[in-house]
């Protein structure tokens, strides 16, 4: 029992040291004010001791949508590909909690998040988020809105993106909808011009 305790203790340090390696490279990118934008590009591989690492699953799809190159220059690794899977819910846990541990992570990272509506308006440094949970499995999954409106997923270790355009009440029949979060990159100025051209209008048809 001892030692099977000490062994859950040091997984947790060791998960607290990457997680704050993690965030300091997600902190770099935002600090340049970067929005979500890489579009339809399909996630390259990481490859760690002949094993292929997808790095972003639903999580850092939908809340940080980083593209290929940024994850390359910024040496992301097998242990972010971990911190980014460490929100996986137990048995025990709530959608609340893990809606709270992502923030916490987010804000972190030096990104303002709050509830929404689906309909709410994104300013340009702006971006929505919806929020999915399976209670069967138990299991969450985000999906990302696009520029064009439409609702972007990617699944697990899948390379590939799927589109929606309207955001589905239920998914993948399991995971049901719960919330969007409004996700805003404060570095990023806003361009109060082209503010009203800019904003997601197109949601008000969904």
């Amino acid at each position: 029992f001892l030692i099977l305790t000490c062994i859950r203790w040091y997984d947790k340090l060791r998960l607290m040291k990457n997680k704050n390696r993690t965030i300091l490279k997600v902190r770099r990118i935002f600090k340049m004010g970067y929005i979500p934008s890489r579009g339809n590009e399909s996630y390259d591989s990481y490859t760690f001791e002949g094993y292929a690492y997808e790095l972003a699953n639903c999580f850092a799809h939908a809340c940080l949508n980083l593209k290929n190159n940024q994850y390359k220059l910024n040496h992301f690794n097998h242990n972010d590909c971990e911190v980014f899977r460490s929100f996986l819910p137990d048995l025990n846990e709530t959608p609340e909690k893990i809606l709270k541990n992502v923030s916490i992570f987010l804000k972190k990272s030096n990104l303002l998040v709050s509830r929404c509506d689906k309909f709410d308006l994104a300013k340009e440094n702006q971006w929505k988020v919806a929020f999915y949970y399976s209670k069967q499995k138990p299991d969450f999954h985000f999906m990302l809105q696009e520029k064009d409106g439409r609702w972007s997923s990617k699944q697990g270790a899948s390379p590939e993106i799927e589109h929606f355009d309207a955001l589905p009440i239920v998914f993948e029949k399991d995971y049901r909808f719960h919330s969007v979060l409004m996700i805003t990159n404060p570095a990023c100025k806003i361009n109060k011009k082209n503010l009203k051209e800019n904003s997601q209008q197109f949601d008000k048809i969904l």
